[in-house]
């Protein structure tokens, strides 16, 4: 794709064609103005753009009459939906037809700009595989996921995420459900900030016992304990000098090692394990858990002062149930990214696939969605991702997750709750066939079930 891009608008409110227009000024792209189906298929008719912004609502055809057409002309051609009456069935509906994404107006100019790039890269993907030969070779995948989302609630997210990047030295306590994305946002915090050439460093605390995970984070002199490297050994804290550490599972850290840790926060400085000399640092810490640390704080498994400490800028992730708007989003994206990690052709969803992935209550949030949609581009044999090829509800009983699904917002809690208890009961309390089931991990199912108190 050449770098003179090309944007069509089709909507009949000239407000919106401006208001896109502004949006790429500063990338010098071209943006083409259509107010209706016919007019828009003359401007087809003379060149094909590299995307189309295109609105559900046209004066006598509508926008998705027009989605056909343009697919019939080119089907890699990236079409956006412009609609002011967002639901799951406007997306799925978009979705199934072969539209790459939509928006909600009244939108944001950084919104558009963001949804536009990522359909211009996997538009120029397209063509990069059309022309590609044997001699070449794939560009590399990102290490990482973005923070993919549109939804009202997660744009509060990216928003507050934004504003905490420019502050480089505060405390961020970032909580959520169990693959809501965590470290990724730990990561777009350090990314943004004035910290971002310097290294980021993540450390698990629930993985490590006691012992060591105070070498890890403070480092050890030589001697300092059996098996220690003889030349001693620095810890996260000096690694990361000038970065950014993440204290992931900060729930689980003992109770003994928290107040080491609220002193190195408030000196800025520590001692390495067996050291007799403070060192000094200049190292952003973030924090992360999926735990609720008020109730740890009043059962006495987390000291109160280290939590205000920590958590002078909390960020809380929302799980996915509660962002559905973003389901068909993030699965494109990782259609995508696995399409291309795999090597596979798979084109699109079917209708029915479409609408399980919408419905489905995602117990592991986007980490139970990206393994999903890896499983099914490895095992679909043909070009299009059918419901079969998900396999979700083989395990939760197809009963139980109707009646979950069936429950309003205001008992998500009693709905999680009731879930671990029926999916226990059926595993005859196996922890971990009951984790598997509900496509979390061990140590996330305890902690639910301290959370609930539930017994098994």
């Amino acid at each position: 794709m050449s770098d003179n891009v090309e944007i069509l608008v089709v909507d009949d409110e000239p407000g919106i064609h401006e208001a896109i227009r502004c949006a790429f000024t500063a990338k010098d792209y071209r943006v083409r103005s259509a107010e209706c189906v016919q007019s828009a298929m003359d401007v087809l008719g003379d060149r094909l753009p590299d995307l189309v912004f295109l609105d559900i609502r046209l004066p006598r055809e509508g926008g998705i009459e027009l989605l056909g057409r343009i697919r019939s002309l080119d089907p890699n051609l990236p079409v956006v939906m412009i609609t002011g009456y967002a639901t799951i069935e406007t997306a799925v509906s978009a979705m199934r037809l072969g539209a790459h994404d939509y928006v909600e107006k009244p939108f944001r100019l950084p919104q558009i700009a963001r949804i536009a790039e990522r359909a211009l890269g996997v538009r120029r993907r397209s063509r990069d595989v059309a022309t590609k030969t044997p001699e070449d070779t794939t560009s590399p995948l990102p290490a990482e996921d973005p923070l993919i989302g549109e939804s009202p609630v997660f744009r509060k997210v990216l928003q507050l995420v934004d504003r905490v990047a420019r502050t480089p030295s505060t405390t961020v306590l970032i909580r959520g459900e169990s693959g809501t994305g965590k470290e990724l946002v730990a990561r777009a915090i350090h990314d943004g900030s004035d910290r971002a050439k310097q290294p980021f460093v993540a450390l698990n605390c629930a993985a490590i016992s006691e012992s060591l995970l105070e070498a890890e984070l403070f480092g050890y002199e030589r001697g300092a304990f059996t098996g220690a490297l003889k030349e001693g050994k620095p810890g996260l804290f000096e690694i990361a000098r000038g970065g950014t550490v993440l204290l992931d599972e900060i729930g689980e850290m003992p109770i003994s090692l928290q107040a080491k840790l609220l002193r190195v926060l408030q000196e800025r400085s520590f001692r390495r394990v067996q050291g007799v000399k403070d060192i000094e640092f200049d190292t952003r810490v973030l924090t992360s858990t999926n735990r609720n640390l008020e109730e740890a704080i009043q059962r006495g498994q987390f000291r109160e002062d280290l939590y205000y400490r920590i958590s002078v800028l909390p960020i809380e992730l929302p799980p996915l149930r509660e962002r559905p708007e973003d389901i068909l989003r993030l699965a494109r994206y990782f259609l995508d990214r696995f399409n291309r990690e795999h090597e596979g052709y798979i084109e699109d969803f079917s209708e029915a696939a479409a609408e399980r992935l919408a419905r489905y209550p995602w117990p592991g949030n986007v980490r139970e969605l990206r393994n999903t949609i890896e499983r099914a581009v490895i095992q679909t044999p043909g070009t299009t991702i059918q419901e079969s090829h998900l396999g979700l509800w083989k395990q939760i009983p197809k009963e139980i997750g109707e009646w979950v699904l069936s429950l309003q917002e205001p008992t998500i809690r009693e709905a999680e709750r009731t879930l671990i208890e029926q999916v226990l009961h059926r595993s005859k309390n196996n922890i971990s066939r009951s984790a598997r089931m509900l496509g979390i991990n061990r140590s996330t199912l305890y902690h639910k079930l301290r959370e609930y108190s539930i017994q098994t």
